[in-house]
């Protein structure tokens, strides 16, 4: 039996923020526990934008505080990971009215984001073919983060520090006494500690529902795909577009031409999650037609790899973490997929505010928010 002052199941960008709060305030030794190899999950797969612009209020307030840690960890030099370009999101018409009360609050709350039309958008991104009645949200401080050389690169910080990492190994089921969680068995014997925080995506959905846990999550199976552009020299701000059933996110590389990563839903459920691609899906080549309407050069976009992997969706409210209702010493944290390492410092936050009144710390983070999360269940 190995004995922690905390257990994080999950080596996620997500997993690994909330490790390193952990012990830089001083609650260790803590355990990190992953079932493949770190940052191998949705991490490896992210894109890493980093924008304030969301779907939900909820969530572009988490964006707004962890672009506030991200600036300054550029500002001072701490980290290579994180590339500011600049980010545009394409609106439709329809969504207009929603998208400028955002823009107004954001901009209140210090956001640097502006409502764009198609002419203006044009300037900044000339190879753009839009309608003239479409939009677009320009905010000049987002950019990318390098999501698994961050995660990996924390992760070994906080080694230093009083964290114990365990990859390779699969977490199998709760130890509970009651309603009280002390821990978990694995493959290779019981961990326990006071507290225990899932942040392993759909397994998290799982293990909770082996507990009798149902959370109004879906996890959905959908395909991550990659595709090259040559010939695509302009400099612009990385493109991030959800206008159909189709998530795209596209960027200039610095070795030449253009990447494009493309997230579409499937409906094959033969894939597992994890599991390769060996061609292009019709899905996919769907939403590349789609896309090539807006952005011409799109047409030459050579398909390199693709994936299936898991995407949650929260089916009442965006709360992305809460206790677990009914059991004591168990947090529950989602990253919502890819928004999972870009939203990941603002949420690791959060969780260390709930768990300094388990701990009863006299010192609690002083960076505060104005977001109100859901408690899950």
């Amino acid at each position: 039996m190995k004995k922690y002052k905390a257990i994080v199941v999950g080596g996620s960008g997500l997993g690994v923020q909330i490790a390193h709060q952990l012990v830089s305030y001083g609650i260790k030794p803590v355990a990190l526990i992953e079932k493949n190899s770190l940052a191998s999950g949705l991490t490896s797969k992210s894109g890493g934008m980093l924008k304030v612009f969301q779907d939900h209020p909820a969530l572009s307030d988490l964006a707004l505080e962890s672009q506030a840690f991200y600036m300054q960890a550029l500002t001072s030099k701490k980290t290579a990971h994180f590339k500011q370009t600049g980010a545009l999101t394409f609106l439709a018409k329809s969504q207009l009215h929603k998208a400028r009360q955002e823009i107004r609050r954001l901009q209140a709350r210090g956001a640097q984001i502006d409502l764009l039309s198609a002419k203006s958008a044009r300037e900044i991104l000339p190879s753009l073919q839009w309608n003239e009645s479409d939009f677009a949200v320009y905010e000049p401080q987002s950019g990318l983060l390098n999501a698994s050389e961050l995660s990996r690169a924390l992760a070994m910080e906080s080694e230093k520090q009083g964290l114990d990492i365990f990859e390779n190994l699969k977490v199998l089921e709760f130890i509970a006494d009651g309603h009280k969680i002390s821990g978990v068995k694995t493959e290779q014997g019981d961990f326990c500690a006071p507290l225990t925080i899932m942040a392993a995506g759909a397994q998290t959905v799982d293990l909770l529902r082996s507990i009798g846990i149902g959370l109004e999550i879906n996890v959905q199976p959908i395909l991550y795909n990659e595709y090259h552009i040559e010939g695509v020299a302009e400099t612009s701000p990385t493109v991030f577009e959800k206008r159909h059933t189709h998530r795209a996110r596209i960027e200039v590389q610095p070795t030449g031409g253009c990447k494009l990563t493309l997230l579409v839903p499937t409906l094959d459920g033969t894939l597992q999650c994890g599991e390769s691609l060996l061609a292009e899906s019709q899905e996919s080549k769907l939403a590349i037609k789609r896309l090539t309407q807006n952005f011409p050069f799109l047409k030459n976009a050579k398909w390199t790899t693709g994936s299936c992997i898991y995407d949650l969706q929260n089916t009442s409210s965006p709360g992305t973490l809460g206790f677990v209702p009914g059991y004591n010493g168990l947090y529950s944290v989602f990253g919502w997929g890819h928004a999972g390492l870009t939203l990941a410092p603002a949420i690791s936050r959060q969780v260390m505010r709930q768990i300094h009144r388990v701990f009863q710390r006299s010192t609690a983070p002083t960076e505060q928010t104005n977001t109100t999360m859901s408690h899950l269940g």
